[in-house]
């Protein structure tokens, strides 16, 4: 069984399509999201990679307020990418 928890170190990688509003998910927020398993890297530490995903629930996803505050160095390296990491999945 699989349970959410705040993990070490980020653990996986999620790129959300077609909704700019889920750059408002906070960091270390839980989310539900569905998307394609593109690839995953075993070793030296499990990482999942994810392609085409979107946020479920409008609940997830934070009404907007303001401007956003300033991203971080993985969220914008991601970012760059195209993507945009909204969730980590620890094993229990």
């Amino acid at each position: 069984m699989m349970s959410l928890k705040r993990p070490r170190r980020r653990n996986m990688d999620v790129k959300v399509v077609g909704q700019p509003a889920a750059a408002r998910v906070e960091k270390g927020s839980a989310v539900h999201f569905t998307g394609t398993l593109t690839s995953y890297d075993p070793d030296p530490t499990f990482f999942l990679h994810w392609d085409k995903a979107k946020v479920k629930g409008r609940k997830t996803i934070p009404k907007e307020k303001g401007t956003p505050k300033e991203a971080t160095s993985a969220e914008a390296d991601s970012e760059k990418a195209g993507g945009k990491t909204v969730g980590c999945l620890s094993p229990k």
